[in-house]
């Protein structure tokens, strides 16, 4: 499933209820989203690749920044 932007013109409710859809998936999922409640909210791994390398990441994006400032 690729997501570009997604919720750009939803409402709260509409938000909502994508959120709940998306989780019902089990496929792999590639977001693109600026919308910090959405990436806090739907992601459970976050895969990072960076200069060739990737890196695995087993939570919300705001752990994710967490963890990353740990290892810099």
């Amino acid at each position: 499933m690729l997501l570009d932007e997604s919720t750009n013109n939803f409402d709260i409710e509409r938000i909502e209820w994508l959120k709940n859809y998306i989780k019902t998936f089990y496929v792999a999922k590639i977001k693109v989203f600026h919308d910090l409640y959405f990436l806090d909210k739907i992601p459970e791994k976050i895969l990072e690749i960076d200069d060739r390398e990737m890196s695995l990441y087993n939570c919300n994006y705001s752990a994710y920044l967490e963890e990353k400032g740990k290892n810099l």
